[in-house]
């Protein structure tokens, strides 16, 4: 479709218990899906496929790219299974390769894994400029660690008080993995990972300027960060819960800045992991406490010096990957290591003054 589709104060349903498959998809210049609109997809082995204003990861060449997609409060977009099977696929895209792009997402996507067994789905909302503030997202799963993926794509994110913070706190302690990514549309996509294999010509950096808190109980979501530039912690990044894993994944650089805190408690098999895969490595003055295993992977021979705080807890690993150096200052007094595993590259004492 060309020019403006709207679908306003309606419901459109697809599916059913005799159907092996089913498809929604909207597509054109512009897409909004109103408030009070219903999109509902799900046949007999699961939830459907939503796809409103591209597919994953512009997967598909036969889906339209739109320019603007615009979504609701209000609108729901349900791709959940009924009694049994995995949570479906929903889509919420404009083009991520072009500046003038942008998604604007409100309403409640739902993505869950059957009542009485089944995964959670993916859920993606993707774009140049990309805001969800004021969505709500579910693709949890009755079954213990089987919850689906929330995947932000924009080209450049910040994480602040006017974003999705409140959101993507939520969804993590309702178990639903969350990944944000700034890469580039790739040509698949499965599970939690996404391989970028392109450059972002416009940035793509990941700046987190305000706390994400996974408090209580619960199990906790997977939070990965993946960019194809830096990433910059100028806030806190805290779960104590004793579940869930944290990456920061990036091409140039991770940055802990002054205010920037790690504190992040996956269990004793999870992790922690930051990886500078191209230059940059890991920087900064901020505080990192991790337990599980902290895992650092940095690609810089000759890498900068982190003068920050950090401490391997409660019998943890550090472990050390990658063909470059990670050089900590010998002077913070903090520091504190349990065992360490040097599989690759250096870990050094430097000070540079």
């Amino acid at each position: 479709m060309g020019g403006a589709v709207e679908v306003r104060d309606s419901t459109i349903a697809v599916g059913g218990s005799e159907q092996s498959e089913t498809r929604i998809t909207l597509t054109g210049d512009a897409v909004t899906i109103g408030e009070e609109s219903s999109l509902q997809a799900q046949h007999s082995d699961g939830g459907g496929l939503i796809e409103v204003g591209g597919s994953w990861q512009n997967s598909d060449p036969t889906v339209r790219q739109a320019k603007t997609t615009v979504v609701e409060a209000g609108a729901v977009l349900d791709a959940s299974a009924g009694e049994e099977g995995d949570g479906g696929e929903i889509v919420v895209w404009s083009d991520i390769s072009n500046p003038g792009s942008f998604t604007r997402v409100s309403g409640s996507f739902f993505a869950k894994g059957g009542l009485e067994g089944g995964n959670g789905g993916q859920i993606e909302t993707s774009g140049f400029d990309l805001n969800v503030a004021g969505i709500n997202v579910d693709a949890t799963a009755n079954r213990l660690n089987h919850s689906g993926l929330w995947l932000l794509d924009p080209f450049d994110y910040v994480i602040d008080s006017t974003t999705a913070v409140k959101n993507i706190t939520t969804a993590l302690s309702n178990g639903t993995n969350v990944r944000i990514s700034t890469a580039s549309a790739s040509s698949s996509a499965g599970g939690t990972s996404i391989p970028s294999e392109d450059s972002d010509t416009h940035g793509g950096r990941i700046t987190v300027n305000d706390s994400i808190v996974i408090s209580g109980a619960g199990t906790t979501g997977d939070l990965a960060l993946v960019a194809d530039s830096d990433i910059q912690i100028n806030a806190t990044l805290q779960n104590l819960r004793g579940d869930g894993d944290l990456t920061l994944h990036s091409k140039t650089g991770v940055t802990m800045g002054s205010s920037g805190v790690i504190d992040w408690d996956p269990g004793s098999t999870g992790f922690v992991e930051l990886i500078a895969s191209d230059s940059g490595g890991i920087s900064g003055s901020g505080i990192i406490n991790a337990r599980g295993k902290l895992k650092v992977h940095s690609g810089a021979l000759v890498p900068p010096l982190y003068t920050g705080e950090i401490q391997v807890l409660s019998g943890a690993i550090f472990e050390k990957r990658g063909p470059g150096g990670f050089r900590l200052n010998p002077t913070a007094a903090s520091n504190q290591f349990g065992n360490i595993e040097l599989h690759e590259g250096i870990l050094a004492l430097a000070n540079d003054n």
